[in-house]
Parts: structure tokens; C-alpha cells; sequence
């Protein structure tokens, strides 16, 4: 079943029981969060076009265990494919595109997983700042004159969410990213320049 999720609407409730439906994105960006036992809430992830939510379906536990799911929210209009678990693995058995395409999207969740707990535990925050940036403009962003304009609302709140800072840091880090030529903004959306998308000191950490 395909569907569009309007900008701020809720794909999934956070608690909800997993593993009976998987959603592919087709288009647009979905915010996946959880609330942490202080009670506060991180966003753990960004999904774009060709990623998977709901992928705990294929870790090695049956289907629709009750430890619940993420929440998951349109940051912008989003267009999602909604498919039954069962109906996937079908699929994947008769079609190598479809098996070789949820494996790619599997391994990419994993990647961005490791990258995600890598920055939280070696970089300060201007950098954890910076690479999530250039992460973001890799799924998210398209060319514009002198740079890469991420396509996304990030206000600072939910920067600090996705990199584990507090706004006023996240504040801060802006100021010093901006002033030293490393980020733009542009009709309210951030831009790299072209050439901090290679910068060797975040790039290698990846």
C-alpha cells in the first residue's frame, strides 16, 4: 500500500509491536527517534528515498516481538511504501533485485548506525555538528552554485537531538561552522560548500 505522510505526521508510534509491516521510503525524509529512560528524546536517524523502516522484521527474533518500535515522523511530505513482512520475504525469495536491494538497505542502516555511535563517542561537537551535516547532504542534498544546500528543515533543537548536544552548543557550533566558511545558509536550509563535502579530517573518520 503506497501513502504520503505529510510533513510533521507520525508514520509510527514509538511502542508500537514490530515486524508485521515494513515501510520503504520512496521520497522525502522520515525522523526516526526514541525516548531515552531520563526521558529524553534522541533522534537516532534520518531516512530518505530507498531506506527501510522497520527493518527489525529480519533480525533473528519472530516477528512482531513486543519490545515495541522508534518513532517515526515526516520531516517533509513524504511518499512511503507499505508492505506486509510476509509479503516482503516472498518477494526477496523470488526476485534477487528485490533480496539484493532490502540487503543494501539493511547494511546501509547498519553503516549510518556505526557512524552515528562513532561521533557520539570520538568528536567534539563542532565536528559531531559538521559530519552530521555532510552525512545529511549525502541522502539529502543537491547541488546548488558554490555548494550543497541540505534539503530539510533542521531547526537547532533537532540538530542537537541527531548529535547528542544541547541546543545552546549546537548554537555555538553554528556560529563558529559558519564564521570559518564551513557552513552556509540559504533560504533557510544549511550549504556546504563544495569543497568541505571531501574534507579529509571528517570524511576519514567514516
Amino acid at each position: 500500500m503506497a501513502l504520503t505522510v505529510e510533513a510533521g505526521r507520525l508514520l509510527c508510534r514509538e511502542g508500537e509491536p514490530v515486524g508485521a509491516v515494513v515501510h520503504l521510503i520512496e521520497s522525502g525524509a522520515v525522523s526516526v527517534s526514541v525516548t531515552a529512560r531520563s526521558g529524553t528524546r534522541a533522534t537516532i536517524q534520518v531516512l530518505g528515498a530507498g531506506d527501510l523502516l522497520g527493518a527489525e522484521a529480519f533480525e533473528d527474533e519472530p516477528a512482531g516481538r513486543p519490545d515495541g518500535s522508534a518513532e517515526a515522523r515526516a520531516l517533509v511530505d513524504a511518499r512511503v511504501l507499505s508492505i506486509s513482512t510476509a509479503d516482503l520475504r516472498m518477494a526477496m525469495a523470488r526476485s534477487q533485485d528485490v533480496a539484493g536491494h532490502v540487503r543494501s538497505a539493511l547494511a546501509a542502516r547498519v553503516r549510518s548506525l556505526q557512524r552515528h555511535v562513532a561521533r557520539m563517542q570520538t568528536l567534539p561537537v563542532r565536528e559531531r555538528l559538521l559530519s552530521m551535516l555532510i552525512e545529511l547532504a549525502e541522502g539529502h542534498g543537491r547541488e546548488v552554485p558554490g555548494g550543497v544546500l541540505v534539503d530539510l528543515p533542521l531547526s537547532q533543537e533537532l540538530l542537537a537531538s541527531l548529535i547528542g548536544a544541547t541546543r545552546e552548543s549546537v548554537n555555538r557550533a553554528l556560529s563558529d561552522l559558519q564564521g570559518r566558511g564551513h557552513v552556509g545558509r540559504r533560504a533557510g536550509r544549511y550549504v556546504l560548500p563544495l569543497q568541505r563535502r571531501d574534507q579529509p579530517s571528517v570524511v576519514a573518520l567514516w
